[in-house]
């Protein structure tokens, strides 16, 4: 028989000592007399498929003195007064529903999803903070912790949108020529507003748009300053050298629009 440190297999089977042993699973006695533990190995695999033999002890031999949290079938000792238990083995709900922590690049995704999710949908920061919104989030992840309606508008959103400007400005760099379409207007409590729109064909023959300002204009809407503000705006996105037109309506101050 081979020794008993030397064999994982003495974590499944418990030694007789007069060449058998008995299962800890199903208390069925089996022989080893010939050395080999082939037949212990083929009981497991056929009875007990579910037994991970690369896992040490998965049933553990307690005595009756030992705390057993969740004691399984009783095993008989040869000891007269000692009674042995098999603990029972862990389900895989158990691992599936462990709290360990997500890695901190999973996280980062998860809480790019959350906020991509706020963003488009319109919905409210403190949606974050439903309780049963966490609690279903939890049941999908419990590694994961939702951020806070805070972290949320304080970090989340402008990581989001820096990260969202720079994809668009690299977006843009790969076309040849640029149009604008620009347009201001001054709202019913008087203040005024300006947007600028970018429109271009990307190398695969696509036409695409992108919005480079739509923000409130506090200088009087003189032409002078509509074109200042316009060539700003083309240099801070690094397209000034691109633009072959700009389309406006026909008010006075905007048909001046010029780029020098």
């Amino acid at each position: 028989m081979a020794p008993r440190k030397r064999s994982t297999m003495w974590n499944h089977f418990r030694d007789l000592e007069n060449g058998t042993v008995k299962c800890g699973y199903c208390s069925k006695i089996l022989s080893v007399a010939a050395g080999s533990f082939g037949n212990l190995n083929r009981h497991l695999r056929t009875v007990h498929p579910a037994v991970i033999l690369s896992t040490p002890k998965p049933t553990e031999m307690v005595h009756n003195e030992d705390v057993v949290d969740d004691p399984g079938t009783p095993v008989e000792s040869d000891t007269p007064n000692s009674k042995v238990t098999t603990k029972q083995q862990s389900s895989i709900t158990n691992f599936l529903q462990s709290k360990k922590p997500v890695s901190i690049v999973r996280s980062k995704q998860l809480d790019d999803q959350v906020t991509r999710m706020i963003v488009k949908g319109y919905y409210s920061f403190r949606m974050v903070d439903d309780k049963e919104f966490r609690k279903f989030v939890e049941m999908l992840n419990p590694g994961y912790q939702l951020p806070c309606r805070q972290t949320v508008s304080k970090n989340l959103i402008p990581r989001l949108y820096n990260c969202t400007l720079e994809q668009l400005k690299q977006q843009i760099q790969s076309s040849t020529a640029i149009c604008l379409t620009t347009d201001g207007w001054t709202c019913i409590n008087n203040r005024g507003y300006i947007a600028i729109t970018a429109h271009y064909i990307e190398p695969n023959g696509t036409l695409s748009s992108i919005c480079l300002s739509c923000e409130e204009f506090n200088e009087r809407h003189t032409s002078t300053n509509l074109a200042n503000y316009l060539k700003n705006i083309t240099v801070e996105w690094d397209i000034n050298y691109k633009i072959v037109a700009i389309v406006t309506d026909n008010a006075p101050n905007l048909n001046a629009y010029h780029l020098n």
